[in-house]
Formats: structure tokens, sequence, C-alpha cells
């Protein structure tokens, strides 16, 4: 057990190669969780010096190719050196995948995009980042939250901006995998892994996979129906926690993956086309089939930049950059 009693931590497992990606990321997400744990499964780049900046990030060291899915389980299941705390929320995060809480108010009070104005800095989030997953829970200990996934409107052979600045649109999709926040317990088995059924980042907790959707309803798999606020006949209702997944970035973004062996395996999935070496005739890179220029579904999503913009103005007031909260 944890004696700290944290009330919500983050864990995330990257073997990062590009150190600005992981700073915003990092700086993000700082002021959103009690708890930062990152798991460098040997980074191209420091990422040890980064994490050092801050007083409430721990960072371990994996070496070899992590199977994640025994990690994680193994990790809630306190088989290795992290502890939590009974109903602490506890998750799993990748570097390019961004949380976002937003109030009651700025849904409610928004009919577009061209309306939101960002509202105080993201310090005031871990504040409150607990009660909005609070008020998000159902009855059970497992909290879905669907990814929106992102991609930039023209597939850049190279980029020089970090992953929420790369001109980014959402695709409009309702249905979507997501992950999951888990509300833990020492009572409670967790495994990610169940026989040969549908591995993904919802775990089955004591033999059962169920969580409560963000929004809507109950899931039994890694799929849920996200509400989109721009959607006004959503038959849900707008959700108070969004997930940003960053998964089309560039050309040079993509090889990299394909090089190290982490965009897909050799399976029936690369075979059917939903991956591909070539990411211009990936299946899930619509735009190849001027899907882009046809949809009029793409809305702009600003939120992580203007919080990441708020972030920095609190940054530079902070003496010799020495973070101390």
């Amino acid at each position: 057990m944890n004696s700290n009693s944290f009330k919500t931590t983050v864990i995330c497992l990257t073997k990062s190669y590009n150190l600005a990606d992981f700073s915003a990321w990092l700086m993000y997400h700082y002021f959103y969780f009690d708890r930062v744990i990152i798991l460098d499964n040997e980074s191209e780049v420091d990422i040890q010096t980064e994490c050092k900046k801050y007083p409430r990030v721990e960072c371990k060291k994996i070496e070899g190719w992590a199977n994640q899915w025994k990690l994680f389980s193994d990790i809630l299941n306190l088989k290795t050196d992290i502890e939590f705390s009974e109903g602490e929320y506890v998750m799993f995060l990748d570097d390019d995948e961004y949380l976002y809480e937003s109030s009651h108010n700025d849904f409610i009070n928004r009919k577009i995009m061209a309306d939101f104005k960002p509202t105080g800095y993201n310090i005031r989030q871990r504040r409150f980042i607990s009660e909005t997953i609070d008020d998000s829970f159902g009855q059970l200990d497992c909290l879905l939250l669907p990814e929106i996934l992102m991609a930039p409107k023209f597939l850049p052979e190279t980029r020089d901006t970090i992953l929420p600045a790369h001109n980014v649109y959402a695709v409009s999709e309702y249905s979507s995998q997501g992950k999951a926040i888990i509300r833990w317990s020492p009572g409670n088995k967790y495994d990610f892994r169940k026989g040969k059924k549908e591995i993904g980042h919802v775990p089955w907790i004591n033999g059962i996979r169920m969580s409560d959707v963000v929004g809507s309803g109950v899931s039994k798999t890694t799929y849920g129906l996200q509400p989109h606020p721009w959607a006004p006949k959503s038959p849900v209702k707008p959700a108070l926690l969004f997930l940003f997944h960053y998964h089309i970035k560039s050309m040079a973004d993509w090889n990299k993956k394909i090089e190290r062996g982490s965009a897909a395996t050799k399976n029936d999935t690369r075979k059917n086309g939903t991956y591909d070496d070539d990411i211009t005739k990936n299946s899930k890179y619509h735009w190849n089939k001027d899907w882009f220029n046809k949809t009029t579904n793409l809305i702009y999503w600003p939120h992580v930049q203007f919080e990441l913009d708020e972030i920095n103005k609190k940054m530079l007031e902070v003496p010799d950059g020495k973070i101390i909260f």
C-alpha cells in the first residue's frame, strides 16, 4: 500500500525519440495528476534529466522489449516497486496521448468552436481533476475514455513542432478504442490479458472486463461511445473528460515506428490492410482516399495547445526554473 496516498497517478511507458514532444507531455500531465510515473524503455533522448525537474515525477528504467500487458498487470497487482492507495485513480497513457478536462459550463454555453475560450491556468486542473473523475465514474471500478484520433490536415515528410501544435484535426467518429482510468483496490485482481480475447488498455478486474464509458453507458470491450460537443444530435450528454491521441504525425514519425517494430505486428491486421509499412496505404489514414476533402466533420481542436500555452506562462514565473508545486 502507498503511504503517500496519492489521489491520481498516470503511468507512461515510453521509448521516446523526440525530447520536445516528451517534455511537453510531461509538463502538461504534471499539472493534471498528483503523481507521474515514467517507464523509460531505452529512450533515444535524455528523458531522465527532464523528469528530475519535477518533484512528483518518478522515472524508472525498463530494459529490453517490454511486454506492456504483463507489465501493466504486474504494476496494478503490486508485483513491482510501485505502490497505490485504496481508491487511487490510475491511468496508463502513451506520450502522444493527452487527457483533457472540461467544465460543465464550457459545454453548456458553447455552441460552435469559435466561441471557445480557455479558462484559467492549467494549474487549476490538478485541484479538480480527481473530482471530475469522481463525477464521471459509475458503480464500476473502471472508466473508459474513448480516444479522439488526431492527425495533420496534410501528411508532412517531417515536422519541427510538438504534437499539439502540429496543425491537428480530429477525426469525427463516435466509437473508438480508448484507455482506462482504474479506481484501484488491493482486493482486486487485474489482468490486461485473458486467453485469446481482445487485448487492450481496459483490464479484466476479478475476471470481468466491464467499464463505465465517460459520458455514456457501459462497455465490455475496449471500445465506447464518445460524445462530441459539436454534435447537436448526439444521443448522449457531452463528456467532462476527453482523450486526444495524436496518432498520425509525419512520414518520418511513422517510419520510425516501423523501423523499431512498434507501429504494428506482422499478423492478420497488417495483411488485411489495417496497417501498412507505407502510411499512405494505411486504411486508418483516410486522407489518401480523398476522404478529407469530402467530409465536413473535421473540426480543429486547439484545447491542448491552449492549456500548454497557459502552463508555459506559469512556468515563466517559476524562480530559476525550479518547480516546487
